[in-house]
């Protein structure tokens, strides 16, 4: 089996509203990524190509995520500003921590991946910081 790995940066406000030492407000993050598979190489001597990588990530990342606010799906109050403010922002049920994070990308990201039948498991790494980070990693 060989690992591949990528990264990606991108800029994202959030807030965690139950938060008492600061993370209740509204703040950004320059998040960063990196995308781990593991497999067997394809006939071409490549698990996956780097630019494939990109073309399945960047859709949702760029696309729904970037210099966005992401929102807890109960927080209305401020998806209810963002919605009469014309801002762009991604809503979904969790609280949007780190660890959160990285499920979604899960969520959204492994089916994709799994069409590719070469590769055998895919890992997320999330970081918020430049020294803190969460991951999980899954067998497709």
């Amino acid at each position: 089996m060989v690992k591949l790995g990528k990264e990606f940066i991108w800029q994202m406000a959030h807030r965690l509203p139950y938060h008492d030492a600061g993370c209740q407000n509204i703040h950004g993050h320059s998040y960063k990524m990196i995308l781990t598979l593991e497999g067997e190489l394809n006939d071409k001597g490549m698990l996956l190509d780097f630019y494939d990588i990109a073309t399945i990530v960047e859709p949702f990342l760029m696309g729904k995520l970037d210099h966005a606010m992401v929102c807890n799906s109960s927080d209305k109050k401020m998806i209810d500003f963002l919605k009469e403010n014309g801002m762009k922002y991604f809503v979904f049920d969790e609280y949007t921590t780190c660890e959160n994070l990285c499920g979604l990308f899960m969520r959204e990201l492994k089916p994709k991946f799994a069409e590719h039948k070469n590769i055998k498991v895919i890992g997320i790494r999330i970081f918020e910081t430049a020294d803190a980070y969460a991951e999980v990693v899954e067998s497709i």
